[in-house]
């Protein structure tokens, strides 16, 4: 028996009792402020570079630890950023250094809606800039449901895609709130993925197609979507034809131990 087909039926064995989930490459460092990590419930603010992976441009910044002030619990860990520390807004970036090709950037949104600040809205600004000049920029707002509590807030996840050339790249997000110099927009779980062409078998984008690949599509096998969605790829839809099947299985077993040029 082909030894890649041996391979391929001992991981869906093991599949069975083995349950993981694996994501495409984070560009982003910290992209959900995990670190530096508070050990019980409270904030802690910070200035310049003290937040690995990110700097404070200017302003202060909080990291939340719920469930401090019965403020939402975190979109991915235990933390998020409040983008109005203590005091005043800010703004925050990261230098990423990319390659050619298209990026998928998303981010969790939602406010410090403590009993003592102002509801009814968050805003805030994203931006991708290569030097001075902005590839991206749009605002964003997250809107209060007073029908809620405020530890039930609901995060709005965003995604946007855009094609970027080789070179350095500064995301940034900016608060957009005045009204209040403690409370300002939550910010966790900031992702940026680059897409892979259809037909790439390596789809956790770790330059080998390996057991990692495989277990993608045997854990996602008869998962169906549009074969358009980036996400369907990731799931395991090498040839982006709308289903995980074993025509993907068959095209990460050929090309197992290479990469995609």
């Amino acid at each position: 028996m082909n030894r890649s087909i041996e391979r391929a039926l001992a991981l869906c064995a093991l599949s069975v009792s083995f349950v993981a989930v694996v994501h495409a490459q984070n560009l982003v460092v910290n992209g959900s402020f995990e670190n530096p990590a508070r050990s019980s419930s409270g904030y802690t603010t910070y200035t310049g570079t003290s937040i690995p992976g990110w700097t404070v441009e200017f302003g202060t910044v909080d990291i939340v630890r719920p469930p401090l002030f019965q403020l939402v619990p975190a979109y991915d860990g235990a933390q998020w950023v409040d983008m109005n520390g203590s005091p005043g807004r800010a703004a925050i970036y990261q230098d990423i250094n990319l390659t050619d090709g298209l990026y998928t950037l998303s981010f969790a949104m939602n406010g410090n809606y403590d009993e003592r600040s102002p509801e009814g809205y968050r805003q805030m600004r994203v931006e991708i800039l290569q030097g001075l000049t902005v590839i991206f920029s749009e605002d964003f707002t997250h809107n209060f449901n007073s029908s809620l509590p405020r530890a039930q807030q609901v995060w709005d996840v965003h995604s946007r895609n855009v094609t970027l050339s080789a070179g350095t790249y500064r995301l940034r997000f900016e608060s957009l709130e005045n009204r209040s110099l403690y409370h300002g927009p939550a910010l966790d779980d900031v992702r940026l993925v680059q897409q892979v062409p259809c037909g790439c078998p390596d789809l956790n984008q770790d330059s080998l197609v390996d057991d990692a690949d495989l277990l993608i599509v045997l854990f996602n096998f008869g998962t169906t979507g549009n074969p358009q969605d980036f996400q369907l790829y990731q799931q395991g839809d090498v040839n982006c034809d709308g289903v995980v099947d074993d025509a993907d299985l068959l095209e990460v077993l050929f090309a197992f131990g290479s990469g995609c040029e």
